[in-house]
């Protein structure tokens, strides 16, 4: 057999070996597109979790404590979430996607926002101190917490796909709510939006072009915009008409947007809509209480950052080639 026949083949068997050994430790990922969510159902605010088309409706939490705000690991094998269980103080916890083996991260007394960054490593959060709420990063086991906000009040932070920056609402830097990025750092924060009044929060698209988020529209209606990230303050309105339209979240492969429908004092439901703000579906239904605080997970957010999983495959695949010889 030529040598550079065997060459390739042998690359090529490494290259799918190196494929399956980061799938096996890819943290037991789930395998299809699900949905995190608050519901009042039961009487109490608890997290569920469902299929992405609504199916497979599961509660998580089962006690008298007000949890809420899901936010999944990138493998999918987690979620983050915020509940008051410990003498009634808000706090970060993380459990199993199957809701067992809960583990408090943070301390204090108002610890919300929990978001998870693309590479499982930390937790963006928001904390109340002394009158005001500032952003800060933690790693995922709850430890080296770091404020990353200093100024009035900053919340609902949100990791760009690759990484790099944290997109949250600053709310008495202007007349009313903003969106704002920064880095991971903390430095080099920007206002992205400067034409509605209201917003809240923000959800970067998976291509990071865009970051969705609602906004009081008119001074009457909550709807959905999306607004460019390059700094352009562009622009453009998903959403009209009642009822409102709350706390978008991009699908993982980028072609829908789930919500929060929202008939004041009445319900709160769960629907999907296109990126462009056609009504899909409605996930959730209508009964006793509501459902808010959606949450998307995807097998594909396992690539949140291709290219990094590239250099990783192609560097072990440089160590575990090199021995080869090329002068044949």
């Amino acid at each position: 057999m030529p040598f550079k026949f065997t060459r390739l083949l042998t690359t090529a068997l490494i290259i799918s070996l190196l494929i399956q050994m980061q799938v096996a430790n890819s943290g037991h990922a789930a395998s299809k597109a699900r949905i995190a969510f608050t519901s009042t159902r039961d009487g109490n605010s608890e997290i569920y979790v469902m299929d992405s088309d609504g199916g497979n409706q599961i509660r998580l939490t089962k006690n008298q404590a007000i949890d809420s705000d899901p936010s999944w690991s990138p493998g999918g094998d987690k979620i983050a979430f915020v509940s008051n269980r410990d003498h009634g103080h808000e706090r970060i916890y993380v459990m199993n996607a199957d809701g067992k083996n809960l583990i408090k991260l943070t301390k204090g007394v108002a610890n919300r926002h929990p978001a998870w960054s693309p590479d499982g490593r930390m937790i963006a959060f928001t904390r109340s101190i002394g009158g005001e709420v500032q952003v800060y990063v933690m790693d995922a086991d709850g430890k080296n917490q770091i404020q990353l906000t200093h100024l009035g009040w900053n919340y609902q932070p949100a990791w760009s796909p690759g990484g790099t920056k944290i997109a949250f609402v600053a709310s008495n830097r202007h007349k009313g709510p903003e969106i704002y990025s920064m880095d991971k750092d903390g430095n080099n924060q920007e206002r992205l939006t400067r034409d509605s009044v209201g917003k809240r929060n923000p959800s970067w698209s998976p291509d990071g072009r865009q970051i969705a988020y609602h906004s009081l529209h008119k001074g009457l209606v909550f709807q959905i915009f999306v607004v460019e990230t390059d700094g352009s303050g562009q622009t453009k309105r998903l959403t009209r008409n009642l009822p409102h339209k709350l706390h978008p979240v991009w699908s993982t492969d980028g072609d829908t947007i789930a919500y929060a429908s929202s008939v004041p004092h009445v319900r709160t439901t769960i629907h999907l809509m296109t990126v462009d703000g056609d009504h899909l579906k409605q996930l959730t239904e209508e009964h006793g209480g509501s459902d808010y605080d959606p949450d998307w997970f995807g097998p594909e957010e396992r690539s949140v950052s291709p290219a990094a999983n590239f250099v990783t495959i192609w560097g072990e695949m440089k160590k575990l080639t090199s021995g080869l010889r090329s002068d044949h």
